[in-house]
């Protein structure tokens, strides 16, 4: 009986898996000249510097959990896989007007060849052919350094996309944090790119309204950068009111779960995730106080800087506590009522025309009929169409209804263009 052959230790598979890694690399390498255009520089390298450019290359980004951090193993894995299908589907320009790479190869060889590049520019360098190197290579080392900044925004709102789709505020906000080394890391020498997923809970704090004891959640969120740290909002005491002399400093801000279902529900379509940070920067970046005829707060709610609605608030404990989300459209609202007294609409009627919800206004017909949309422009509620149905999850962008001639109809305003003529004159006077 013939004996069993033993196979590969593992010192060898490590080598041979070694051995394949270089492989593939200088595969890569010599596939991305062809692409650029400058085949002949792969051939230019010497297979002499093979060990040194190998040992300085950009190794592909490793995703994981910060120290400290509290990541669910579905999150983890949930974010590996959105980033490996982001760098291999992505396209970015190695030129103005240029032949266009992935993302994967943007940050590994590209990076390793431009790093390359720019050292044959050193005059210490012996390499034979740096000269020309150098002349074929500029403009790519050029344009590689004129656009890292864009390249760094890209990749932070990348990082911010990734924290909105895993993030809830209810239970916990994630964001990520980028961080780059030179070293040995794993046996292995390279340029290494980290992403790191930080965790935070969000404080949570019962305020007794109208006594009863109403749950509710401060607000906060981790931006995307290196090393950041989560914050929680907090507003300066001249910010919520000039004329009036508080004993501190400054206000926390709260939302009630009641104000969170409402902006879900509102801003329908949109990803939580994407409203909770919208949330975030409406009452810091974007902040915009007014107070109602009532005297009751409301802060203004943006959604990539257009105004959507009102965060209806309320000061206890020293704090902000947002009691509800009120639609643009909503009565009580600023434009609200100015709609209410060009038209007549009141509460129930724009529940009736589901014109009290953003999904409405990017995938019905309304922002094709002048008419329709000059009303709501009138109104102060123009910004609702400078927003892209494109932010919806695909599901609600596919459910296109027409809706103006229902408002027209029901505003009587469908039979003749006098009729409509007549319609601003009164509302111009109103």
């Amino acid at each position: 009986m013939k004996k069993r052959k033993k196979g590969p230790s593992e010192t060898q598979r490590k080598k041979l898996a070694a051995a394949h890694a270089r492989h593939e690399f200088f595969a890569r390498l010599k596939n991305l000249c062809k692409v650029l255009g400058v085949a002949e520089v792969y051939d230019m390298i010497p297979l002499s510097q093979h060990d040194a450019l190998y040992g300085m290359r950009f190794q592909s980004p490793r995703v994981l959990v910060a120290e400290g951090a509290e990541v669910a193993i579905e999150v983890l894995n949930d974010v590996r896989k959105v980033y490996s299908e982001i760098y291999k589907s992505f396209m970015v320009a190695v030129l103005k007007n240029g032949p266009e790479i992935s993302l994967l190869d943007y940050v590994t060889v590209h990076q390793t060849l431009i790093h390359f590049s720019s050292l044959t520019k050193n005059k210490d360098s012996d390499l034979a052919h740096k000269d020309a190197i150098t002349k074929v290579m500029t403009p790519f080392v050029d344009y590689y350094a004129s656009e890292s900044e864009n390249k760094a925004i890209l990749m932070q709102a990348v990082m911010l996309t990734v924290s909105e789709i895993e993030s809830d505020i209810r239970s916990v906000i994630y964001w990520l944090c980028f961080d780059q080394i030179i070293d040995n890391y794993n046996g292995k020498m390279g340029v290494y790119s980290f992403i790191y997923i930080h965790s935070h809970a969000p404080e949570k704090k019962n305020f007794i309204i109208d006594q009863v004891s109403r749950p509710a959640i401060r607000i906060g969120w981790g931006m995307p950068g290196k090393n950041t740290k989560f914050t929680y909002v907090n507003l300066p005491a001249e910010k919520i009111r000039s004329d009036i002399k508080f004993n501190h400093p400054g206000f926390n801000v709260y939302i009630q779960s009641h104000a969170l279902q409402r902006l879900i529900e509102r801003l329908d379509g949109l990803m939580p995730g994407s409203v909770y940070f919208a949330l975030y920067l409406s009452v810091t970046v974007d902040l915009e106080i007014q107070w109602d005829k009532k005297g009751n707060l409301l802060l203004a709610m943006f959604i990539w800087g257009k105004k959507v609605g009102y965060l209806f608030a309320d000061i206890f404990d020293s704090s902000v506590v947002i009691r509800s989300f009120l639609f643009l459209t909503y009565c009580g609202t600023p434009e609200g009522d100015k709609l209410l007294a060009l038209t007549g609409l009141a509460k129930e009627d724009t529940k009736y025309l589901q014109i009290d919800k953003l999904s409405t206004f990017l995938v019905s017909d309304i922002h094709s009929n002048q008419k329709v949309k000059d009303i709501f422009i009138q109104a102060g509620c123009g910004s609702l169409f400078e927003l892209d149905k494109g932010m919806l999850m695909k599901h609600s962008s596919d459910n296109t209804k027409p809706k103006a001639d229902m408002i027209l109809e029901y505003l009587g305003l469908n039979k003749t263009d006098d009729n409509y003529e007549d319609y601003e004159e009164d509302t111009d006077d109103s």
